[in-house]
């Protein structure tokens, strides 16, 4: 897991740091601040 510039949203990465999927954390928090942006971009390696 890496951190974004949002604090409520993690990259999940594969072995070679390729972005694989991420989470959203206390999405229920985040109902109120529309819209939640997040840029995740691959990581070159």
């Amino acid at each position: 897991m890496k951190e974004t510039d949002n604090e409520a949203v993690m990259e999940r990465l594969d072995e070679r740091g390729r972005v694989i999927g991420f989470s959203i954390m206390q999405v229920s928090r985040l109902a109120k601040q529309k819209p939640l942006v997040a840029n995740l971009l691959p990581t070159v390696s």
